[in-house]
């Protein structure tokens, strides 16, 4: 598999979420396992990822693997992304652009962290569409 398409699939973790799964639970969970402060947590709560921060960076790749997107063993699960994004219908594609962005994943030397963020720009509208409605469904 390569690095781009392992980016792609990182960032697709971080955009699939089970139905289970709120940003509140998945924020809770990964601050488990690494430092977030209080500031940073606000606005992933508000679900706003500020780019210039490798704990954001580095918390999408925590919600994708909680969400079983991607795992470091394995690399992207593409299906799983496509059946959150897109829905069960198998028929429907991500769009060219959105395949051209994940194509630029891994072109820069950068952590497991990084490629995951980047990733997760080329779907973010997507992504926070279903976490919003996902936390709109828990209230």
């Amino acid at each position: 598999m390569t690095v781009g398409l392992r980016c792609v699939l990182l960032l697709l973790v971080a955009v699939s979420v089970a139905s289970s799964h709120t940003i509140k639970s998945l924020v809770a969970e990964c601050k488990q396992t690494m430092p977030v402060s209080d500031e940073l947590e606000k606005s992933f709560l508000e679900f706003q990822f500020p780019p210039e921060e490798q704990t954001t960076r580095c918390m999408i790749k925590c919600i994708g693997e909680k969400m079983q997107l991607f795992d470091t063993e394995t690399g992207f699960h593409l299906d799983n992304i496509r059946t959150l994004l897109l829905g069960a219908d198998s028929s429907k594609e991500f769009s060219e652009e959105q395949l051209k962005c994940l194509e630029k994943v891994g072109d820069d030397e950068q952590d497991e962290c990084g490629a995951a963020f980047q990733t997760y720009q080329c779907f973010e509208q997507e992504f926070l569409e279903v976490m919003k409605k996902d936390e709109e469904e828990q209230e």
